[in-house]
């Protein structure tokens, strides 16, 4: 795995205390449930990091029309853009 990080570029993106203000806040919202505050985590490093969408394939937590909207509700109200939410599927019909 380290091979391909390498091979590839990969950058890690870093968890700051901005991001850990974006996963409270998600959590604080009922955007994710305070269980699975690593998914929120995700989101949070996606949207401080201006990226444009996640691809995943939690659909229990993550890729779920309540998560995509309450997402974009926090994120307009903290000053971020939207994100996209897509399944693996949604991506490739692109």
């Amino acid at each position: 795995m380290w091979g391909l990080i390498e091979s590839y570029g990969i950058t890690f993106l870093e968890v700051t205390t901005e991001v850990d203000r974006m996963t409270a806040l998600y959590i604080q919202e009922e955007t994710v449930s305070p269980a699975w505050e690593t998914d929120a985590a995700h989101i949070a490093i996606t949207t401080v990091n201006g990226l444009d969408f996640i691809v995943s394939l939690n659909f229990n937590h993550i890729v779920r029309p309540w998560t995509i909207e309450r997402v974009r509700r926090v994120n307009k109200r903290e000053g971020y853009q939207g994100i996209g939410i897509y399944k693996p599927a949604e991506v490739l019909e692109l």
